[in-house]
């Protein structure tokens, strides 16, 4: 019998230390800010990354030869990856509006 009272006594603490309802916070809301504040981090390091690419792609069809040919396949990375990330700048604020 004393461990049962032992019990409810324990729970009972637990509940009222529980935090009211205006204390808990919705999840998802914290998940939206996060890929929102990512999201916009890793536009800036994308962008950064592709130009820096297109320059040492410039410097590599200016040594011509086969310079040329690596040059062409640097920027067509760097054009498919700028369209990735335009359209993940679209797509994701989108996503949150569905799920939030």
């Amino acid at each position: 019998m004393n461990f049962l009272n032992n019990l409810l006594l324990k729970g009972q603490l637990f509940l009222a230390k529980a935090p009211s309802g205006s204390a808990i916070t919705n999840p998802i809301d914290k998940a939206n800010t996060a890929i929102s504040g990512l999201q916009g981090s890793l536009t800036k390091i994308g962008v950064t990354l592709s130009i820096i690419m297109l320059i040492i792609a410039g410097i590599a069809w200016f040594f011509g030869r086969g310079g040329a040919a690596i040059a062409k396949r640097i920027m067509g990375g760097c054009l498919i990856g700028a369209g990735v990330i335009a359209l993940a700048t679209s797509i994701v604020p989108w996503i949150l509006s569905i799920f939030a």
